[in-house]
């Protein structure tokens, strides 16, 4: 293996970080937690608890597999890329195919709602791509 850049530590830490953040939103939004939903929408609100167990179980295993990913990339272990690969599909089938098309979500998620989702599908993406090239870069085992 060759020694990583700085770049991919900070990489590496910054995606445990937005793993870390994906997991507390979604144990928080599932706990139907009152401080941290209170900004949203009461619609929005009901429209998330009234997701399938599909939708649930897509969104988790997103969250999960970008924290897992993540913990991975630090570990410098090469299945990290097909783990975060993993939750980009897993976040996008739910957010696209359920959401978008299934669920009338553009009306609940609104354009600031629909800005932060693309946000968070291309740091995503971008965490998996870069995993990519630093196991193509031999920084992962």
């Amino acid at each position: 293996m060759t020694k990583p850049s700085w770049l991919f530590w900070v990489v590496s830490v910054l995606a445990l970080l937005w793993g870390f953040f994906g997991a507390f939103d979604f144990y928080m939004t599932r706990t139907g937690n009152e401080e941290y939903l209170e900004d949203f929408p009461p619609e929005m609100i009901a429209w998330i608890g009234n997701f399938p167990m599909s939708r649930v179980l897509l969104w988790g295993l997103g969250v999960g597999a970008g924290l897992i990913g993540a913990l991975l990339l630090l570990m410098r272990r090469g299945v990290a890329v097909s783990v975060l690969w993993v939750g980009v599909a897993a976040l996008l089938i739910g957010f696209i195919r359920h959401d978008l098309l299934m669920a009338d979500g553009v009306k609940y998620y609104g354009i600031p709602g629909l800005i932060a989702s693309v946000f968070i599908v291309i740091v995503t993406v971008a965490v998996a791509w870069y995993a990519g090239r630093a196991k193509g870069n031999g920084y992962l085992g």
